[in-house]
């Protein structure tokens, strides 16, 4: 899968233990830019999420 290029916007991503979480785990390491979405994101998780998902590559 080569995502090289490409922006993936993946809802329901707050949860590191949820399938949203892993989904935009797995587009990142393939190359992809990802927009994370979720009702429950906020100031102070939005941060440890990008950090996480960018950790990914």
């Amino acid at each position: 899968m080569l995502l090289n290029n490409k922006v993936c916007i993946v809802a329901g991503a707050a949860s590191t233990r949820g399938i949203g979480y892993a989904t935009a785990e797995l587009f990142a390491r393939h190359g992809a830019k990802v927009v994370l979405v979720d009702v429950a994101i906020d100031e102070q998780s939005g941060p440890a999420l990008e950090a996480s998902v960018r950790s990914a590559t």
